[in-house]
Formats: C-alpha cells, sequence, structure tokens
C-alpha cells in the first residue's frame, strides 16, 4: 500500500511540473489568444496577485513561487497573499500555474482600478471659457455626475422679463413666460412679453441658457425648465409688489419648485398692508412646498442700508435660503451683504446669509463679472448678488435632477452641508460656506469631488 501511495505522488508531482512547464512554453499563445478573445482591463505588467490557502506556511509558499520561477516582491501574511513578478507576456500562463497548485486558493492578474475624480463635462459653447464661475463651484463635474437623468426640475425666475428671441432660449427650456405687470393708460415700457432692463434675461440666462448650441455661453442647470414671470411696474424699472404676490401665487399653482428672487423691498418703503399681501403670497408659495433662493442684497458698503424684504423676514426658513456674493478666486466683495452688518451704519441690522456664490467683482475689467445673455440678443457682463442668487438656484436644480433630494428643506440642508468652508467668507457668514455644485449632487458623499 505505501508503494502504490508514493507511486500516485509522484505521478501528481510529475504531473504538476509538467503542467507549469507546458504553461510557461505556450504563456505568448495563450495571453494573444485571450487579448483577441476580449479586451483585458489595464494591468500591472509582469506582475501577479497570488492567494494562498489559509494557514499556508512562508517555506511552502516560497517553494511553489520558486518553482513556477517566479520573484516575490511582497508578502501580506496577515492575508496570505504575495504579490510576484514574472516575465511580462506571461501573465496569464502565470496565473493558470499558480491556480493548478494545491497550496494556491486562487491567483489573478494585478488588473488596475481608477481614481474616482469625476471628469469635467466640457460644452462646446463658444464663450464658455470666460465663465470662471462655473469653474469654481464645480458646476462641470456635476453635469457630468446628473448627465444621465431624466428628471426635469422647473425653477421660476420672477423679475423683469425675458428677451425671448435671444438664441440662448431656444432648446425648449421656457415652459412658460406671463407678464404680471399692472399697465397704466398708456402702457408703459414694463408692459407686455419684454425686458426693457435686461435683468430678467440675464437671470434666467445664468440657469439655463442652452448647452451645446456652439454660441454664447452654458446655463448652470441644462435639465432645468424655466417659468419666467415679469413683475416690474409700468416703467419697467423696478419689481412691483402687487405683480409680484400674483406672480408668486402662479408660480407656485403651476409647478414652480424653486424660486430666485433677485430683488428685495426696503422696509421704510413697505406699507403694512403691502408687507401683509407679500408674506401671504409667500405663505402660500411655501405652503406648496418651493424653495425660495433670494439675493442677500448688495448694500454691504453703503451706510444708509436698511432691512429688506423678505432676505430679513424670511432668513432662516427651512425653505429659504439667502445668498452671498463672491468674486473671483472666492473671494469677499466689498459689496455683498452678510450674517453680520457691521457696515458702519448708525442703525446696523443683522439677517441670515445661509452661503456665498460667484456674482462677480463690480470693477472695470468684465472678465471678473458674470458673463450672461442681455435684453438685446448679445452678452454683457455684470456683478451682484442678483446673480449670484440664480447660479445657486441653478445648482439647487441640479440636485433635485440627481435625485437626492425631492422637497424644499432637504434642498437647502443639501447645499448647505455640502458646501465648502472658505476661511476668507467666514467673517461674513457662517463657516464662510461657498457652494459646491460637484459635491451637492455626488451620491458618494462628495468623495468624486
Amino acid at each position: 500500500m505505501r508503494s502504490v501511495s508514493l507511486a500516485r505522488r509522484w505521478r501528481w508531482r510529475t504531473f504538476a511540473i509538467v503542467l507549469a512547464l507546458v504553461a510557461t512554453l505556450i504563456a505568448p499563445a495563450l495571453l494573444a489568444a485571450a487579448s483577441s478573445s476580449q479586451q483585458l482591463p489595464p494591468y500591472q505588467p509582469g506582475r501577479v496577485l497570488v492567494t494562498f490557502k489559509r494557514g499556508t506556511s512562508a517555506a511552502t509558499k516560497a517553494a511553489v513561487h520558486q518553482r513556477l520561477g517566479a520573484q516575490l516582491l511582497r508578502s501580506i501574511p496577515q492575508i496570505d497573499v504575495d504579490v510576484v513578478q514574472v516575465s511580462e507576456g506571461s501573465e496569464l500562463a502565470a496565473v493558470a500555474a499558480y491556480k493548478s497548485d494545491p497550496a494556491v486558493e486562487d491567483a489573478g492578474l494585478a488588473v488596475l482600478g481608477h481614481f474616482d475624480a469625476v471628469p469635467p463635462t466640457v460644452p462646446n459653447d463658444a464663450r464658455f471659457g470666460q465663465q470662471w464661475y462655473l469653474q469654481e463651484i464645480r458646476a462641470p463635474q456635476a453635469w457630468t455626475l446628473v448627465s444621465g437623468s431624466r428628471i426635469r426640475p422647473i425653477v421660476a425666475v420672477l423679475d423683469s422679463g425675458l428677451y425671448r428671441p435671444h438664441e440662448e432660449f431656444q432648446a425648449g427650456q421656457i415652459l412658460l413666460y406671463r407678464d404680471f405687470t399692472i399697465c397704466g393708460s398708456p402702457p408703459g415700457p414694463g408692459c407686455g412679453l419684454n425686458d426693457p432692463v435686461g435683468h430678467g434675461t440675464q437671470v434666467t440666462g445664468v440657469i439655463a441658457a442652452t448647452h451645446n448650441n456652439m454660441r454664447g455661453i452654458a446655463g448652470v442647470c441644462p435639465q432645468c425648465r424655466m417659468i419666467v414671470l415679469s413683475n416690474d411696474n409700468d416703467s419697467g424699472t423696478l419689481p412691483d409688489p402687487a405683480a409680484l404676490a400674483d406672480a408668486l401665487v402662479f408660480a407656485a399653482d403651476h409647478g414652480a419648485q424653486i424660486i430666485n428672487g433677485s430683488w428685495g423691498f426696503g422696509y421704510s418703503a413697505l406699507t403694512p398692508g403691502t408687507y401683509t399681501a407679500l408674506n401671504r403670497a409667500m405663505q402660500y408659495a411655501l405652503s406648496r412646498g418651493v424653495l425660495f433662493v433670494f439675493a442677500a442684497g448688495n448694500d454691504f458698503d453703503d451706510p444708509t442700508s436698511v432691512p429688506k424684504w423678505p432676505q430679513t423676514t424670511w432668513g432662516g426658513h427651512p425653505q429659504v435660503l439667502v445668498v452671498g456674493v463672491t468674486g473671483p478666486n472666492r473671494s469677499l466683495t466689498n459689496y455683498t451683504n452678510r450674517t453680520y452688518m457691521s457696515n458702519g451704519s448708525p442703525n446696523p441690522f443683522t439677517q441670515v446669509v445661509d452661503l456665498g456664490a460667484p456674482g462677480g467683482q463690480c470693477n472695470p475689467d468684465p472678465s471678473k463679472g458674470i458673463l450672461m445673455p442681455n435684453n438685446t440678443g448679445g452678452y454683457s457682463a455684470n456683478c451682484g448678488t442678483s446673480f449670484a442668487s440664480p447660479i445657486t438656484a441653478g445648482v439647487a436644480g441640479l440636485v433635485l435632477a440627481s435625485g437626492i433630494c425631492s422637497t424644499a428643506a432637504c434642498l437647502k440642508q443639501r447645499l448647505i452641508a455640502t458646501a465648502d468652508s472658505i476661511p476668507g467668507l467666514a467673517a461674513a457668514w457662517p463657516n464662510g460656506r461657498f457652494l459646491n455644485a460637484c459635491r451637492a449632487v455626488d451620491t458618494l458623499n462628495g468623495i468624486r469631488c
């Protein structure tokens, strides 16, 4: 019986040696055949990971490597894994030879992974390179993450109107356009579907300018559909409270999930009756689940500035987000209103500012402003919290498109929680929060951003 057992053992050893020799001889052919039949993923040339059976001794491992002609590069004894070097071109054969050894549980190529940084989506819009603010909030990376979404959020812009013929609004993103101006007799320039001051066209373009039309700029939210409501006065120069109250109700009734407000009313100018009517309109829209995104205002460098509605009335509400403004390189602008309004006013006031977003520096260099469509069919640069607000509203739309949030309260919390913390902004609003579109839409909690 002993002689039979020894004979069988020698036969198995001889078979294993012959198999290893054959595998070595046919390695190039195996590799070529495998490469022709399937596309191998990228891997480290000449490197194999060998997983031994639990408890295999170091001497046994060394003997296996020596027998197969492999050089040990690294051993991880805690998990019985060795990393070996074999001749380039023989990797698949070496894997097969290792797998045939009774001491080996598994073996494989050192297939390379990839770092999960999100590649940016770069639209072909001719002036995209001038939109520095999109890079600062990492919008191109956010576009990549939501590119497959079929969710089309609805964002309402309540402003001075829209230059509808502009090339940036021809992709079907304008869902509704209505004029709520109460016209005088004769009607002034604010009446009718137009935009006499251009502000509404700019704000709408920041959010929803067409992507990939080889012209102009790209909007923050390519998935967003827009309700644009004109609520200026008869002369077309200022927001009118009566038109605004009507427009707020209309937007809420027609499915707006986000409303952008790049305006405010000084309390000293509001009569009690007007204040009551506006608040009732706000309450109506909030009850229908709308997220309001408001510009904080541009009064910090004005010692005569006064508190404004709705910023100081509604700031801090779970469905209201108030946005301050930064210049290039996430710098604090001298004009943006802040949570901490120590601006030299004899009657300084307090208001909530939740985070900051790009709005540009107000100086003669247009490259430091926000490039936007204008009401003549062209483009111009401007600055102000008026534009930090729609940039943020556009990112809120991207979050809806991502499916991470479906409620206004979630949107606000998400934008705040995923904001970057910039030390230079900490004196202006809590934690120096700065909008980060990529982190806001990343379902892996920002690790790809």
